[in-house]
C-alpha cells in the first residue's frame, strides 16, 4: 500500500523533472525572446519550485 511518504517521493521526483526542464528552457534561445517580465516570472517560479522541493526533501527525511 502506498504511504504518504511514497506520495511525497513521487511528487518530489515529478517536481525535479519540471525544475530541470524549466532551467533547461532558460538556457534556450526561445527564453531570450521572452519579455523581461516573462523571464522574471519564470525565474521566480523556478525558485519557488526549488524551495518547495527542498521542503519535500526535509519532510521525507523527517519521516524516513
Amino acid at each position: 500500500m502506498e504511504t504518504f511518504v511514497d506520495r511525497m517521493r513521487q511528487e518530489r521526483n515529478e517536481l525535479d523533472e519540471r525544475i530541470r526542464k524549466a532551467i533547461e528552457f532558460t538556457k534556450s534561445d526561445k527564453f531570450k525572446t521572452l519579455s523581461g517580465t516573462e523571464r522574471f516570472l519564470l525565474e521566480g517560479q523556478i525558485a519557488s519550485m526549488q524551495a518547495y522541493y527542498n521542503y519535500l526533501q526535509l519532510r521525507i527525511g523527517f519521516y524516513s
